[in-house]
């Protein structure tokens, strides 16, 4: 007889960390005189989502993820016209749980996965339209993740914590640099109004290493099993 699967969903909420800068103006090493004040950071913020994890042994397992968080974008000492932004986050993981369930007993978990971290809104478009003027906004990343849980009785409810790092580099760079970013020949950088697409093109490209953190809390269900 197969073993039975066992689904779980859990919604969760929390905090979004970017603990990198996507961009420093200069780049190391520069020499070039420019302020190194220039810098570009997505905003911590708060991230909402949704997991679905499949158990097929007491111990190990598979999770998908996928998150949304409205973190704006941040420039050190200057006020960015149109900072609004947003991250969406996702992930696919094996998972390994490295103590008992049942019993209201807590339980602990570390995964490792692969996971694609998508930036937009419109500090990253023209201003005043739909046109992108940064590119390289969607990236895939490495991910692990810690979490515990702790069971509510025999209801099947749980609640679960969770801490994951995605660990990729930004590769930011403006419209017309690369084929397959617009339909515009050259910058698309359009005076000093444009400040996010100007600022990346004075570093361009980039390809600055970011930890993203997401820490977390949700409420586990069990769904029926198969």
């Amino acid at each position: 007889m197969a073993a039975q699967v066992n689904v779980e969903f859990a919604p969760y909420a929390g905090v979004y960390l970017p603990t990198q800068n996507l961009v420093d103006h200069p780049p190391p090493g520069n020499v070039w005189g420019y302020s190194p004040q220039l810098s570009l950071k997505q905003k911590a913020g708060v991230t909402l989502g949704g997991r679905l994890t499949l158990w097929w042994s007491s111990r190990l397992g598979a999770e998908a993820t996928l998150g949304y968080s409205p973190s704006d974008l941040s420039a050190v000492a200057i006020q960015l016209a149109d900072g609004s932004a947003h991250v969406i986050t996702a992930s696919a993981r094996a998972l390994m749980r490295i103590s008992p369930t049942g019993g209201g007993s807590p339980w602990l978990r570390l995964g490792g996965g692969v996971g694609f971290v998508s930036r937009g809104g419109g500090a990253y478009l023209e201003r005043g339209t739909t046109l992108r003027s940064v590119c390289g906004t969607s990236r895939f990343a490495g991910v692990v993740s810690g979490g515990a849980g702790f069971a509510f009785g025999r209801g099947g409810l749980a609640l679960r914590l969770d801490a994951e790092n995605y660990m990729y580099p930004a590769g930011l760079y403006v419209n017309g640099e690369y084929p397959g970013c617009g339909t515009y020949q050259g910058s698309q950088c359009r005076g000093l109004g444009n400040q996010v697409c100007n600022i990346i093109e004075a570093v361009s490209p980039t390809n600055k290493f970011q930890d993203d953190v997401i820490l977390s809390v949700g409420l586990t269900v069990k769904l029926p099993g198969r």
